[in-house]
């Protein structure tokens, strides 16, 4: 675990959080409910989901 990883998570822990690290591979572009990959374009600003989630870039 790197430093940046290790801080995080002490951090995390003190405020209640739990930390959890995900391969950056396509991290942005799926949807956090179907796991559907979207190829959008970097200027686009907000997506949806097939299941009628939004997120704002």
């Amino acid at each position: 675990m790197g430093v940046f990883l290790t801080i995080l998570t002490a951090k995390a822990a003190c405020a209640g959080r739990e930390v959890m690290a995900v391969a950056p591979c396509n991290a942005s572009r799926r949807c956090p409910r179907c796991g559907h990959i979207a190829k959008a374009a970097l200027f686009t600003r907000t997506r949806s989901g097939s299941l009628s989630v939004t997120r704002a870039r």
